[in-house]
């Protein structure tokens, strides 16, 4: 059953069947339509937990979790279905087709030695002593020059260069593939896909005047000159920012290049695989250099350079616009230092927030919002399981008071000063078994359990929206330090396990709400509420060794919450499931000791038809009819259930307030145009879709047609009701003319 009801808000409305409420203007005119087809008693601990769902309580809207792709493909419906991923990560470091990648861009072969006996072809960049092209080893290395767009947009002949069939494209393409599928966007509430530039083309990069310390078996030799390319690895060196137009690059500088190159990955992984991005990094870590894919940034100037050049080359094109840019991608590391600035001898490396600071002053409409790795300083063991000082500084800065070392800046704003979101986009590093500890006996603090916790301290005090583990799988049995799974214990691996206290329920487009634990220091709890699910689910940590119970109060919203699943896992016993039930308002959780427990419940919401009975008497009678409009007024009781209105009689002020409202707002620097509506958070059974379209004739779900222009939001609650006020929007995108519609169907 579809009803529709119109609502415009304009200058001029006469039109038969609609109820006028207002009116909007966006530079010209705005309209907005609103189609509406429209057990024993518990005995309670001391350990007390509250939970608050209301507007005030909530923090920041979760977009996902996941990991990088891998290349075992028989894992995906272990990664979608049973994990619950909503994200995957993928390098976008460019690959190549001949003659371009020949001798694997020209370098010597493995455990070989080749001319310079140091296993890797050095290079000082296009020019200089040794040029990327210069003779090796009897064969010279080519550039691919990538040019300007045809007529039409078209970067067909700059997409005919790479190469999108490689084992780690087209595994990420087949799961993005999946994951976008209508049927898995239905069951994951989303799914995005991002990716990461490890290094830019080589040509592109001279020399750091840095070199390879370390040696390993058929590795560079130590003290190999970056950059350098190794088994076909763009290794090392400085991204050129001069913006030098050179000959060999059609007189046009290494900046044009880079942004051409990005725009052709992008467009050609899309077309592949018929996936769409959702954000990208111009630069995994931008401050190591290693033997692998990679490139040195060691100044903010170097950073906004490339930013600036590469939104500029995307803006140009429909398919690539609202793809956002995320960064700088800088590995958290776990002291104030590592947040700000460290040295490379004497040549100081930016990190962290002066990074953030630079693009807030410099280039703010150039990043979407901010990424962060959740490595130490040697970006390869996780920081922060017994701390979280690392993300409250990232969070909130510091100012004098709390200066943390002399040599950095007095005052330094986090990211919470900007209005940004942030993701955590690899962390990696744990061992596989539950309570592995860094020290004999000691906490443990580098094992499965720990990753639970550095998620909980990451959602929390660092206010993450994503967070994202370095591999899923990498072969390894049992999972090592790298990867969440291994292929013999599957889902019961340790690892996966405590990330999936986290992945499995909390659903893309939850809100994490404010969670208060009192009489206890050992257990952490945080939860997320769903409104679009009706959905509440907690996770709570014992860090202690020894067991516990809590007493939980359940909130009111969401309604009528009577029980939760519950999944429990301590050392040996991974997601033992079983059944809470909720009494006079509150529940008791037994907690084993280094212990995680996820709790999740959806409201059974009150049905349609058992509205209109309440109201009506019979949900058969005429007056009942979801498109029936008794107190004709123009407004269906469909709305009126929706938004909670009592369609039995006229309508006050406060319920004229509770139909959507056109608003024009700012979020994260963005104008959006949205709707306000006060939404029944006892409703259930509806479909709720923000449209849009251009002329009033074709319309289309904002939310699939393009996820980085659709915003939702709670702003509020009712005065009168206390219900709910919820925001959906569409970004202008500089559109002086805009039409949205809040569709909201009965089954």
């Amino acid at each position: 059953m579809k009803t529709t009801v119109a609502i415009f808000l304009s200058t001029r409305s006469q039109l038969r069947h609609t109820h006028v409420l207002g009116t909007a203007i966006l530079s010209s005119i705005l309209f907005l339509l609103l189609g509406a087809g429209f057990c024993a008693p518990p005995v309670w601990g001391a350990t007390t937990i509250t939970i608050n769902t209301t507007a005030a309580g909530r923090q920041q809207l979760i977009d996902g979790f996941g990991t990088f792709t891998f290349t075992d493909t028989s894992l995906n419906n272990l990664y979608l279905n049973d994990m619950g991923c909503s994200m995957v990560r993928v390098d976008l470091s460019p690959n190549y087709v001949a003659p371009y990648s020949n001798n694997s861009y020209n370098c010597p072969g493995y455990n070989v030695a080749g001319p310079d006996g140091n296993y890797v072809r050095s290079y000082t960049g296009l020019n200089g002593s040794q040029p990327y092209t210069a003779s090796f080893n009897g064969s010279q290395a080519q550039i691919a020059v990538m040019g300007p767009p045809a007529a039409g947009n078209d970067i067909s002949a700059n997409i005919a260069q790479l190469d999108f069939t490689g084992a780690t494209m087209a595994s990420a393409g087949a799961l993005a593939q999946q994951g976008q599928s209508a049927a898995m966007m239905s069951q994951l509430g989303d799914f995005k896909l991002f990716g990461s530039f490890w290094s830019p083309p080589p040509w592109l990069k001279i020399a750091s005047g840095n070199t390879f310390n370390s040696n390993f078996t058929a590795g560079p030799s130590n003290g190999a000159a970056f950059p350098f390319i190794w088994l076909g690895c763009f290794a090392g060196g400085l991204f050129d920012t001069s913006g030098t137009s050179e000959p060999q690059y059609n007189n046009t500088s290494a900046l044009t290049q880079f942004a051409r190159t990005v725009s052709a990955t992008l467009r050609g992984f899309q077309q592949t695989y018929g996936v769409k991005f959702n954000a990208i990094s111009i630069q995994n870590e931008l401050d190591f250099e290693e033997y692998y894919n990679s490139c040195l940034y060691e100044s903010t100037a170097q950073y906004i350079a490339v930013l600036n050049a590469v939104r500029t080359e995307l803006n140009q094109y429909p398919d690539l616009a609202n793809i956002q840019i995320e960064g700088p991608e800088d590995a958290i590391g776990t002291n104030e230092y590592e947040m700000w600035q460290t040295e490379n001898g004497s040549t100081p490396i930016a990190r962290n927030l002066q990074f953030v600071s630079a693009v807030e002053s410099q280039a703010p409409a150039s990043l979407g919002f901010f990424t962060v790795h959740g490595y130490g300083p040697n970006g390869i063991s996780s920081t922060g399981v017994t701390t979280s000082t690392s993300w409250q500084w990232w969070t909130s800065g510091w100012t004098p008071s709390s200066n943390p070392s002399e040599g950095l800046p007095t005052t330094v704003s986090g990211i919470s000063s900007y209005g940004r979101k942030s993701w955590m986009t690899e962390a990696s590093g744990e061992t596989d078994g539950w309570l592995d500890s860094s020290t004999s006996g000691g906490f443990p603090d580098s094992g499965a359990f720990s990753i639970a916790i550095k998620l909980h301290q990451a959602l929390t005090t660092g206010q993450e929206s994503g967070w994202v583990y370095w591999q899923f799988n990498d072969g390894s049995t049992p999972a090592d330090g790298q990867a969440l799974v291994d292929t013999t214990n599957m889902a019961n691996s340790p690892k996966y396990v405590a990330a999936k206290h986290f992945f499995r329920y909390i659903r893309p487009y939850s809100y994490r709400v404010n969670t208060t634990v009192t009489g206890s220091s050992k257990l952490l709890a945080s939860s997320y509420v769903n409104d679009a699910n009706g959905t509440l689910t907690i996770v709570l940590l014992n860090t202690s060794s020894s067991s516990t119970t809590a007493s939980i109060t359940v909130p009111t919203y969401p309604a009528g919450l009577t029980s939760f699943q519950t999944f429990t896992s301590s050392n040996g016993k991974y997601w033992q499931p079983s059944t809470t039930s909720v009494s006079g308002g509150k529940m008791s959780v037994s907690l084993p000791g280094y212990s995680a427990v996820t709790l999740t419940a959806t409201s059974p919401g009150e049905t349609y038809a058992n509205w209109a009975a309440g109201y009506f008497g019979s949900s058969s009678s005429a007056n009942a009819a979801p498109n029936a409009t008794p107190q004709n007024d123009g407004v269906t009781n469909l709305v009126k259930y929706f938004c909670d209105i009592n369609p039995t009689r006229a309508m006050s002020a406060t319920d004229l307030s509770a139909l959507p409202k056109v608003t024009v707002t700012t979020v994260g620097g963005f104008p959006y145009l949205a709707l306000n509506y006060r939404q029944n958070p006892n409703q259930t059974g509806l479909g709720v879709v923000l449209e849009s379209s251009p002329d009033l004739q074709t319309w289309q779900n904002v939310q699939t047609q393009d996820d980085n222009d659709y915003m939702t939001q709670a702003v509020g609650n009712d005065s009168t009701t206390g219900d709910p006020i919820i925001q959906q929007g569409i970004k202008t995108n500089g559109n002086t003319k805009l039409f949205v519609r809040l569709n909201v169907t009965l089954p």
